[in-house]
């Protein structure tokens, strides 16, 4: 059997990490959750997730400050980052992918009902055991 894919969400609204997890329950993802740019970066200094869903509007550091240190760590360069937000602004997201979001999601688009689907597709395939 495969190794769990490891997912980081980065997002300070408890109701919606309530509905990633409960979307991503069965999907084999082992999720970790951080509340804030700072314990997502600590966190990030230790562990290295297979993907990281990561809200933009974040207390203590926000979510571009910490998708340009990711992208700027060689250990985590290969980290798909799927950028989480309420910010529909073409230039946010334009912004993101600038640095190295992998994906610019806003929220209130996204189906919960197919929402571990779509990140499969931004993960590398699982290494055979």
């Amino acid at each position: 059997m495969p190794n769990p894919r490891q997912v980081l969400i980065v997002e300070d609204d408890d109701l919606l990490t309530q509905m990633y997890q409960a979307s991503l329950a069965n999907s084999g993802f082992v999720l970790r959750w951080e509340k804030d740019g700072e314990s997502a970066w600590a966190a990030l200094q230790s562990y290295v997730p297979d993907l990281v869903i990561l809200d933009i509007m974040l207390p203590k550091m926000n979510g571009l400050e910490i998708l340009t240190k990711l992208r700027s760590d060689p250990r985590l360069t290969h980290v798909a980052v799927v950028v989480m937000t309420s910010l529909m602004d073409p230039t946010d997201q334009q912004k993101a992918l600038s640095l190295g979001a992998t994906a610019y999601w806003v929220k209130k688009d996204v189906n919960m009902l197919t929402f571990a689907n779509s990140l499969q597709s931004f993960l590398p395939p699982a290494p055979a055991v």
